[in-house]
């Protein structure tokens, strides 16, 4: 079963470039407390939104691929 834990290193791999992106998003905080999962969903959003405005879909199918395995196999808070 695929736990919370596992979600943002699975996109990671299905998507590696978001990674340098993700990085810096991790620094972002808002009134010292972390942003958030759904600040983080938007991001990762945003990647993709952007990456097919400028023609590339190459991450596409692996993005899908790897939403699909959690949908299946993740916990009640990883398909969260």
């Amino acid at each position: 079963m695929i736990s919370e834990s596992e979600v943002v290193p699975l996109m990671l791999k299905a998507c590696p470039g978001f990674r340098s992106i993700w990085q810096e998003h991790l620094g972002y905080s808002w009134r010292g407390k972390p942003v958030g999962e759904y600040s983080d969903a938007a991001e990762f959003a945003r990647y993709l939104v952007e990456n097919l405005q400028h023609g590339s879909a190459s991450e596409l199918k692996a993005v899908f691929e790897a939403l699909e395995r959690v949908i299946v196999e993740g916990d009640e808070d990883a398909r969260g």
